[in-house]
């Protein structure tokens, strides 16, 4: 399954206009869509109105997706140049705008190439047990399925901090191998929250103010690893940022999120609270 199909992502008559129908497994417990499943209609849509592959884009969330609606991903090209190209995407649904993104696609030639974070030494995705999910477990969680690689869940934290370094086996959404597209990047991003518990020490929940996402090379892989660093907390904000990497050790991207956060209810379930969400 690529991205596009998971997500409900297709093209209309018009290149710069894609439509965004929202599936069952991109939603979250809370009965939302998963924001990084909104950012990755984003780029994904920018990539297919430019042609070009992802070298970066961020999205600012404005407002939640609701499980009943079919929104409008608009694409517009600020600077088209010989090798790069800088564009907008805007998902809006009945003139809510959902997300803003901005981001850069392109490639070129280049004699220089490399990598200089290093793949951490974690249990291959078979040997690693589950990693719980707050909530029901239903969506986005239950079709990527995610192992632990390093650190703890929010059920094992006991007040005690951890590292701050932390990291999960993150299956590509739809499942199979392939090359992940950069939609799958955005997706498989988003679980960064899971490892926020073990550094503080504490049942945490989260939603995205924003999510940025920077590709780097290509492999196949039927799993991801998501090998986070929580910077800091603070005024009730996280700021977390983690490299992706393919089973073979190939560093695919980066990702780097500021996150609200909230306590867990006493049962492990995201704390009920008032959104703004549109199509529900």
């Amino acid at each position: 399954m690529t991205a596009r199909a998971f997500l409900g992502l297709s093209p209309t008559d018009d290149p710069a206009t894609w439509r965004f129908v929202v599936e069952p497994q991109t939603l979250t417990p809370a009965g939302a869509v998963q924001g990084g499943c909104v950012f990755a209609a984003a780029v994904e849509a920018l990539e297919g109105t430019t042609g070009r592959p992802l070298v970066w884009a961020t999205g600012q969330y404005l407002s939640h997706l609701g499980p009943r609606a079919a929104a409008a991903v608009t694409v517009t090209i600020s600077v088209h140049g010989h090798q790069t190209t800088q564009a907008r995407a805007e998902i809006v649904h009945d003139g809510v705008s959902v997300l803003v993104a901005v981001g850069a696609l392109g490639a070129r030639p280049s004699e220089w190439d490399g990598t200089w974070v290093a793949f951490p030494a974690v249990p291959a995705p078979e040997a690693c047990t589950p990693r719980p999910v707050p909530g029901t477990g239903d969506g986005a969680t239950a079709v990527c399925e995610v192992r632990t690689a390093r650190g703890r869940s929010y059920l094992e934290v006991d007040g005690t901090r951890g590292p701050g370094r932390s990291a999960s086996w993150v299956r590509l959404p739809g499942g199979g191998v392939r090359v992940p597209s950069a939609g799958d990047l955005a997706v498989i991003g988003d679980f960064v929250m899971l490892e926020v518990p073990d550094a503080v020490g504490v049942g945490l929940s989260g939603n995205s103010l924003d999510n940025t996402l920077r590709v780097a090379h290509a492999a196949e892989t039927g799993w991801v690893l998501v090998d986070a660093t929580v910077h800091a907390v603070a005024h009730g904000f996280c700021s977390v940022s983690a490299d992706l990497w393919a089973e073979d050790g190939t560093l695919l991207g980066s990702v780097t999120q500021t996150l609200v956060l909230r306590a867990l209810t006493a049962d492990g379930r995201p704390p009920p609270r008032e959104r703004r969400i549109t199509g529900a």
